[in-house]
């Protein structure tokens, strides 16, 4: 059956170390909806994000990190039959990455790369490529700072499991972004984004993006 899958995320973050460090905590629920006789509600797994910027300035940051996903929430990855049973898998998932952003006026260049391993080698190990490009236009008009359009390319290369008598079997795939966010006096900012796939298979349609941060 083909699902349209909504997903709310709820987190904060705690900066420390004068700004340079923080660590954030992210926990999704899941609505997926079919034709009523699928639909299934669900809490995701909690994420712990640590992060480090040992350069911070301006117009230039790099930063580095783990992301940690703990299994807390009752639903598996995917299950597979194994030793005449079905077996259920759903393992600690450590994301180590590395991000930049460079600026030049109003002119930005941001991204990361990241590998996630996961706790067992039933799941797949994958690299995340992302880079996007953005400008920030000052408006100062009422409570509307600036707007800040961006455009961003996802890139994802499983690096095992992709062979096709692999279960489950992964593909590449490219997604590409087009988003703005909306920036809210000094404190606040509200970004809207669409992303579609353009490899194949496509693991989606179509996806829109709402996000709030205070």
């Amino acid at each position: 059956s083909v699902f349209d899958v909504h997903r709310e995320t709820t987190g904060f973050e705690k900066t420390f170390l004068d700004g340079n460090a923080s660590v954030e905590l992210r926990l999704p629920f899941f609505q997926a909806r079919s034709d009523g006789s699928g639909d299934q509600s669900e809490i995701g797994d909690l994420t712990t994000v640590l992060k480090w910027a040992f350069v911070n300035e301006p117009d230039l940051v790099l930063s580095t990190g783990l992301v940690v996903t703990a299994p807390t929430g009752p639903r598996p990855y995917f299950v597979v039959f194994e030793d005449n049973s079905l077996q259920k898998v759903h393992p600690v998932l450590l994301q180590p990455y590395v991000g930049y952003y460079w600026g030049t006026g109003n002119f930005f260049v941001h991204g990361f790369n990241s590998v996630v391993v996961p706790t067992d080698s039933r799941d797949v190990t994958a690299l995340f490529s992302d880079l996007g490009v953005g400008y920030r236009f000052d408006i100062n008009a009422g409570p509307l700072s600036a707007l800040v359009p961006t455009l961003e390319a996802h890139v994802t290369t499983p690096l095992t499991h992709r062979d096709a008598d692999d279960f489950p079997q992964f593909f590449d795939a490219v997604n590409l972004l087009a988003g703005c966010h909306f920036v809210l006096g000094d404190r606040a900012s509200l970004g809207t984004a669409v992303a579609v796939p353009v490899t194949g298979p496509k693991p989606f349609q179509l996806e829109a993006l709402v996000n709030f941060n205070l």
